[in-house]
């Protein structure tokens, strides 16, 4: 491990994970005001004082507004406007809007260096002695996998140690920056190409050899392009299609 990490505060990160997700879906469906303090409270199951602090956060860096006499405004055009809030659709929302039911199964996470890492040439985030975190998930739709997904994170961008969230397999890669790392992405690039499965990613897919798929390449910068991960999914025909809204 690149260094210790902090242990975060379970009740602050529920909060704060429930709120984002309602912020997102709000600004979807065009809803311009929050609940309620005591109504966000129960629906994330912690105290007022969390989610008091929590507001006070998401404020602080745009996403609400909190008037007197009004409540907590949703700041859509700041929302849409940062990746780390809309652009990552939920893999589980999509199999949900399929009427399939949706599950995670974590394959692996652990530290590797940059040589063990699967990147392209040159790719900055390899370069360098700095170890990396991997993260390799499958998603399921009605038991049956149709989506794989390996992401490389910048070791020392993360502050707080994610083993110690219990349900860290099930977050979208927004969520797991937003609860455990320092900077946030300010760009996102993403290329789509379509690649047949190897016998490795067939036995993970439970597809035969050579099955074509969909290949979604991301890399995520922060200020100063700074790589702060890169990630890719392979999606089977049986999710497909995608409609996919980048936002920059």
């Amino acid at each position: 491990m690149t260094r210790p990490m902090r242990t975060p505060d379970e009740p602050y990160a529920q909060g704060k994970v429930m709120l984002l997700r309602l912020i997102s879906q709000s600004v979807k469906e065009g809803t311009e005001k929050l609940p309620s303090e005591e109504e966000l409270a129960k629906l994330a199951g912690v105290s007022r004082v969390v989610i008091r602090d929590v507001l006070s956060e998401l404020e602080s860096r745009g996403y609400l507004t909190r008037w007197r006499g009004r409540g907590t405004l949703i700041n859509a055009p700041i929302c849409t406007a940062q990746p780390r809030i809309d652009e990552e659709f939920s893999f589980q929302e999509l199999f949900a809007a399929r009427g399939m039911t949706p599950a995670v199964r974590l394959l692996e996470d652990r530290w590797i260096s940059p040589e063990e890492a699967e990147l392209p040439l040159g790719a900055e985030i390899g370069q360098g002695e700095e170890r990396l975190l991997m993260l390799e998930r499958v998603f399921l739709g009605d038991g049956v996998p149709m989506i794989h997904s390996k992401v490389y994170f910048r070791g020392s961008n993360l502050e707080f140690d994610y083993q110690s969230w219990k349900n860290f397999a099930e977050l979208t890669l927004n969520e797991f920056l937003e609860l455990f790392c320092i900077r946030q992405p300010v760009v996102t690039l993403a290329e789509q190409t379509v690649e047949t499965a190897d016998a490795a990613l067939a036995s993970k897919l439970e597809v035969a050899e050579g099955t074509p798929l969909l290949r979604m390449d991301d890399v995520r910068y922060g200020v100063g392009s700074l790589e702060l991960l890169r990630g890719t999914a392979y999606f089977c025909k049986d999710i497909l299609p995608l409609r996919l809204v980048r936002r920059r």
